[in-house]
């Protein structure tokens, strides 16, 4: 397993760097600068403003990313997916 680490000046470089841009509708800034620059390609929410982000060629470029919706009353993940972030040796 390898764990990547990235500084938090990194992710703020980042988040400032599109707060500039200014083509975000979302206020989870932190959260597309990080998958920036870690190279993320799967997000978990319910938040379409975040979804509408993370699907813009302006903000995420290269390859697209999967997008999975989390339940939307509770915020939780089903037990699919909770497998799949286990298997993928992530953090929830």
């Amino acid at each position: 397993m390898v764990r990547l680490r990235i500084s938090k000046s990194t992710v703020c470089k980042e988040e400032n760097r599109l707060k500039l841009e200014g083509n975000h509708k979302s206020n989870d800034l932190h959260v597309l600068a990080l998958a920036l620059v870690s190279g993320a390609h799967l997000l978990y929410t319910h938040d379409q403003l975040l979804i509408d982000d993370f699907k813009n060629n302006n903000i995420i470029t290269g390859n697209r990313g999967k997008i999975y919706k989390t339940d939307q009353s509770t915020g939780s993940f089903s037990k699919s997916q909770r497998k799949l972030l286990d298997n993928a040796y992530c953090e929830i």
